[in-house]
C-alpha cells in the first residue's frame, strides 16, 4: 500500500523503486535457493550414509543367519555321519567348511558390486594372519570397541582407495558348543575360549560413491527445474509491473479515494490486530488470578515437551493442591476465598522464579508449575520455597486439621520427554507424587521421576 501511495503520488521515481524491489527479491531469492542447494547437498550426505550404515546392518544381519542356519541344520547333522567341518576343507576328504569359512565363501559368492566382506581376529590361525589378522588401525579399533560392548556395532566413513566408503564392524560372538573344539584345535592360537566371547569381527566395506553421484544428479536436475521455474516466474512479473504502470497511470485521477481507503483499511487492520491480541491473552489467562489458566498450560507444556525432546533434557512439572480449601471456601465465604486464591498465585509468581518458568491455574484449588531443563533436584528446591512462601502469608485457616494457616502440598514429576512418551505421563507423574503428599500428611512436597537419559 505504501507502494502504491507513492506510485500515484509521482509517477515516475515510483516505478523505479518497484524496479529495485523487484531486483532485490529476485536477489533474495536466488540466494535462498542457492542455500537451498547447499543444505540439500549437506542433508543427502547424512541420508547416504544412514541409508549405507542400514544396508551394511541388513547385509551383516544376512550373513549371521545364513551362518546359523548352516550350523544347526548342515554342520550339526553331517558331523554326526562322520563328515568333518574345517576351514581348511578342501584338504581333508568328506570335510565341509566351517560355519565362519561359509560365510566368507557366501559373501564373495554374492558378490554384490563394491561391497567386500571380511572375517578377522586377534587370534588368527597361524597360515591366516596376513588376511585374517589385525592388518590395520580400523581393525584394531573396531575388535577393541567390540570387546568393550559386544552388542554395539562400530562403524566408520573413511577413504578407500580413493572413494568414500563405510567400514561396519560387528561383533562374532562364541557361541555354545565352538569353545571347546576351538580350545582343543591342535592349530589354535588361542585356548582359552568361553562361549559369550568376541572370538571375531565381521565386517563389510560398502561404497558411497554410486549411492552419492545419483543422489547428486538429482540434486542439480531439481536445481535446474526450481531455477528456470524461478526465471519464468520473474519474466511474469516483469510482464506484470509494466502492465501495471499503464494501468496506474489511468487510475491517476483518483488517487486521493485509493488513499481514503488505504489508510481505512490499515486503521481496520491494526484495530483487528489489537482486538485479536487482546483475545489471545484474555483466553490464555485466568480472569480470577491473572496468572495463566489451563489451555495456557497445555499448549505450553507440549511446546516444553518437544524442546525437551530435541535438547534430550529432563523436564519438570510441580502440581500444587490448597490443603483443605473446601472448609475454607465454606465457612470463610467463597469471596474470602477468591481473595485466598490470588494471594497463592502472587506468591508463587514471586518465587524468584525464572524468565521461562510457567506458574499456571489449573483448575480450583490447583495451580501447576512447568520447569524446562529442570532435574528432580532442582524442582524440589523449587517447589518447597513455594510451599514455605506460602505457609509464611499466614492466611487464616482456622477449619484446617492440619495447622491454623492456609498450607499447600506438592507433587513433583520430572522425566526425559522422549517420541514414545507423552505430556500426560509426566503430569500423571506429578500427580502421582502430590498424593503421596496427602497421603503422608499434607503441607509438604513429594516427587517421583523416570530418570531415563535419552543418549
Amino acid at each position: 500500500m505504501d507502494i502504491l501511495r507513492l506510485i500515484l503520488d509521482r509517477i515516475k521515481p515510483p516505478i523505479t523503486h518497484l524496479q529495485s524491489a523487484m531486483i532485490i527479491s529476485l536477489l533474495a531469492l536466488s540466494i535462498s535457493i542457492i542455500l537451498a542447494f547447499a543444505y540439500l547437498q549437506v542433508l543427502s550426505k547424512e541420508k547416504i550414509q544412514d541409508f549405507t550404515l542400514d544396508s551394511a546392518k541388513l547385509y551383516i544381519e544376512t550373513l549371521t543367519k545364513v551362518r546359523t542356519l548352516y550350523t544347526s541344520e548342515v554342520v550339526d547333522r553331517v558331523t554326526e555321519n562322520g563328515i568333518i567341518a574345517s576351514h581348511e576343507y578342501l584338504k581333508h576328504v568328506n570335510a565341509i567348511p566351517l560355519p565362519a569359512t561359509f560365510s566368507m565363501l557366501l559373501g564373495n559368492a554374492v558378490n554384490v558390486p563394491g561391497i567386500n566382506t571380511r572375517l578377522y581376529s586377534a587370534f588368527p590361525f597361524p597360515n591366516d594372519t596376513a588376511t585374517r589378522g589385525l592388518t590395520d588401525e580400523f581393525s584394531k579399533r573396531a575388535w577393541n570397541a567390540l570387546n568393550d560392548n559386544p552388542n554395539k556395532d562400530y562403524y566408520s566413513f573413511e577413504e578407500i582407495n580413493g572413494i568414500e566408503s563405510l567400514r561396519y564392524a560387528s561383533a562374532d560372538i562364541m557361541r555354545d558348543g565352538c569353545a571347546d573344539c576351538h580350545n582343543s584345535h591342535p592349530d589354535t592360537p588361542f585356548n582359552q575360549w568361553k562361549t559369550g566371547d568376541v572370538r571375531g569381527v565381521l565386517e563389510v566395506i560398502v561404497p558411497l560413491a554410486k549411492t552419492a553421484n545419483a543422489i547428486d544428479q538429482l540434486i542439480k536436475q531439481t536445481f535446474l527445474v526450481v531455477l528456470l521455474t524461478c526465471l519464468l516466474i520473474s519474466a511474469a512479473i516483469y510482464i506484470v509491473v509494466k502492465r501495471l504502470k499503464f494501468i496506474l497511470l489511468a487510475t491517476k485521477s483518483s488517487s486521493s479515494k485509493v488513499l481514503r481507503i488505504n489508510a481505512q483499511l490499515q486503521q481496520k487492520i491494526e484495530q483487528d490486530k489489537l482486538l485479536q491480541e487482546k483475545l489471545m491473552d484474555i483466553s490464555f489467562t485466568d480472569a480470577l488470578t491473572g496468572i495463566a489458566n489451563r489451555r495456557y498450560f497445555d499448549q505450553e507444556l507440549d511446546k516444553q515437551w518437544h524442546w525437551a525432546i530435541r535438547k534430550k533434557c529432563q523436564l519438570a512439572v510441580i502440581m500444587f493442591d490448597i490443603d483443605y480449601f473446601k472448609p475454607y471456601n465454606d465457612n470463610y465465604g467463597h469471596p474470602q476465598g477468591d481473595v485466598a486464591l490470588k494471594l497463592v498465585a502472587q506468591a508463587m509468581k514471586e518465587s524468584q522464579l525464572r524468565p521461562f518458568d510457567i506458574v499456571c491455574r489449573y483448575g480450583g484449588e490447583e495451580f501447576v508449575l512447568i520447569l524446562c531443563e529442570t532435574e528432580q533436584t532442582g524442582a524440589l528446591i523449587v517447589a518447597e520455597r513455594i510451599r514455605i512462601a506460602i505457609e509464611t502469608l499466614a492466611i487464616e485457616h482456622q477449619y484446617s486439621p492440619l495447622a491454623p494457616m492456609l498450607t499447600v502440598s506438592a507433587g513433583v514429576g520430572t522425566m526425559y520427554p522422549t517420541p514414545d512418551s507423552s505430556p500426560e505421563d509426566l503430569i500423571s507423574l506429578a500427580d502421582q507424587a502430590l498424593y503421596q503428599a496427602k497421603e503422608k500428611g499434607r503441607n509438604r512436597t513429594e516427587a517421583l521421576n523416570i530418570n531415563v537419559e535419552v543418549i
